[in-house]
């Protein structure tokens, strides 16, 4: 039997949403110290300002995605997706505190497919409702009369 204390305020549920953008809080992954910032230069010299994203990607604490898989040409893919984090580890590491670089990558906007929905009637994949699943009828045991 559990002891309930109404007196104390009971833990909240914040798995959908939260105090980062990405939700959770911000306890919950280690505090990056190299962040990768998408945008475009203004001006030059000193005058020079860089305009981002509201958000920048954090780099140090990215993990690397397993490879796993049976396609050769994807699990070249992910590694070379882990080689760069690497690198950009590896770059950012080098760095002073307060030191930026231009890096030379590319920016890739994407807009999702809209959901593809297939009608019932005109999947050539389905199978009529009037096809049995078994080739044969099942013969159930005939049962013994109890004595």
């Amino acid at each position: 039997m559990a002891i309930l204390n109404f007196n104390t305020q009971a833990p909240s549920d914040n798995s959908n949403r939260g105090n980062t953008p990405f939700g959770g809080h911000a306890t919950d992954k280690p505090k990056s110290k190299i962040w990768a910032n998408i945008g475009y230069p203004v001006g030059e010299g000193a005058d020079a300002a860089f305009i981002n994203l509201p958000l920048g990607l954090p780099i140090d604490t990215m993990k690397p995605v397993e490879a796993k898989g049976q396609n050769p040409d994807w699990i070249a893919k992910q590694n070379a997706s882990n080689q760069l984090l690497n690198d950009l580890i590896n770059e950012g590491a080098d760095m002073e505190p307060g030191e930026e670089r231009i890096i030379n990558l590319q920016v890739r906007l994407r807009r999702v497919n809209e959901e593809m929905v297939v009608a019932a009637a005109d999947n050539s994949y389905s199978r009529p409702a009037s096809m049995s699943l078994t080739s044969k009828p099942v013969e159930q045991p005939e049962l013994e009369p109890a004595e």
